[in-house]
This record gives C-alpha cells, structure tokens and sequence, in this order.
C-alpha cells in the first residue's frame, strides 16, 4: 500500500514549502492535491516541493505536478521541486515535466530561482509576448522560410 506524509509552512518570503514522503502514485495525488489547495492563499502562490524523502514518482503523480504548474503559471504564480532523488530526476527528465517543472537541487536554489525571476518568466507561454499558452505546430525544415535578404548599403 502506497503512503504519503505531507507537511507544510510559509517561509519568511512568503513562499510555501511543501515536504513530501513517501509515493507520489494514483492513490496519493489527492492528498497531494488537497495539501497544496490548503498551503496556498491564492493561485498566484509560488511553492516548493521538496521531493527529499520522496522513493517513487508515477505518472499520476507527474500529471498533478504538472496541472499544478500550469494552474499557478495562468495565475502569476509558480511550483518549483527541489531534491528530487536521481530516480524522480530521471522520470521528470524521461516525461518532459522538467520543462513546465523546475527542478532545484536545493530548496535555496528553488528560492532564489523564485525571488530573481522576472514576472513574464512565469507566463505559461516562457514569456514570448504575442504568443498563447497554446504551442504551435512545429514547421518542419523543408516547410521553413529563407530568411529575407536585408539591403545592405554601399
């Protein structure tokens, strides 16, 4: 049988910690998913999970991470994990969450990560302006453009 201990604090910068242990599976996600509605004032939170004491990731557990992500970025906010075990890594690495996810070594690498980031680095779109949170199709390379020339003077 799966378990999942959770605790919780805001630290002085307003920031919401949030320590894990044990299995991050479908039959935890909802403690998890109850835990960070808890934690948070508002969707425009920044929090850290510390993944230190976590032993295994499913992909349930991926998919709340991820949906948390997204949620807070549309809001302003942030999840950041920190000290994931290199078996959490390498599944965060293996599903691509590492791109909607950032993934800290430390809990103060999360926090600074979070306290020196400009407000468009949490936009769901990267910050590209003009863009949706929606990604387009990739163009393949025999479908690109050549560059148009620039006149250049004598």
């Amino acid at each position: 049988m799966s378990y999942l201990l959770l605790s919780h604090h805001t630290l002085p910068s307003g920031i919401t910690l949030i320590d894990l242990t044990g299995v991050l599976d479908a039959s935890t996600t909802s403690q998890l998913a109850a835990c960070i509605i808890t934690a948070r004032r508002s969707r425009a939170d920044h929090l850290i999970l510390n993944l230190a004491y976590v032993h295994r990731l499913a992909e349930a557990g991926v998919n709340l991470l991820v949906n948390a992500a997204a949620q807070h970025a549309r809001y302003g906010g942030s999840v950041h994990l920190a000290r994931a075990n290199h078996g959490i890594a390498l599944m965060l690495k293996v599903t691509r969450a590492g791109h909607t996810l950032p993934l800290h070594a430390t809990i103060d690498d999360a926090l600074h990560d979070i306290q020196t980031a400009t407000p468009t680095a949490c936009r769901p779109d990267h910050g590209r302006r003009g863009t949706s949170s929606r990604a387009a199709p990739a163009r393949s390379a025999s479908r690109r453009q050549a560059p148009i020339p620039v006149n250049q003077s004598p």
